[in-house]
């Protein structure tokens, strides 16, 4: 007795209707007699649903990395889990460079401001927007304007923030 991989394929309903397949089956016996018991799943609407999600997850991307605002998400030790392509210009990081090992309190002008932050969330999830110093990669100090909220994922919670460069704002 054996189970075999599921596999799947395309077939057509008696209506005509395309419909996705999946087949799950193992071997058996049946009196002394080689068998496989089966199962044939329509798979149609699931994954219609997860191509669904991915086409809106590229979308998301898309947007993010298109915004002129740094959007930066983070844990709340300081671990960066994603930064669009805003976000690393202004703080002098490479596009395809890897943050993991970027700790977030490092970039703050004073380095206790970002325990201050973390606390103010705890008590408001969405404070208003307000104005810091935050230090490039190369140490010099820039002003921003940060907008942050938390959400909670599965793994705990995340500081998302959007961050626009004082000092490159034009009025007009």
């Amino acid at each position: 007795e054996g189970r075999d991989e599921p596999y799947g394929f395309r077939g057509r309903r008696r209506d005509g209707e395309v419909v996705e397949v999946e087949v799950l089956g193992s071997r058996t016996d049946v009196d002394g007699e080689p068998a496989i018991i089966g199962t044939l799943l329509d798979v149609t609407a699931r994954n219609r649903g997860l191509r669904d999600l991915r086409e809106s997850e590229h979308k998301y991307q898309a947007l993010v990395e298109a915004l002129p605002v740094g959007i930066l998400e983070s844990t709340t030790d300081g671990r960066i889990v994603t930064a669009n392509a805003a976000w690393r210009r202004m703080f002098g990081f490479e596009e395809d460079e890897d943050l993991r090992n970027v700790d977030v309190q490092t970039l703050y002008a004073e380095p206790g401001d970002r325990r201050a932050v973390i606390d103010g969330l705890r008590t408001d999830a969405t404070p208003p927007a307000a104005e810091t110093v935050f230090r490039r990669r190369d140490g010099t100090l820039f002003p921003v304007e940060r907008y942050l909220r938390t959400v909670r994922n599965a793994e705990g919670e995340i500081v998302a923030g959007g961050t626009r460069d004082c000092l490159a704002r034009t009025d007009g």
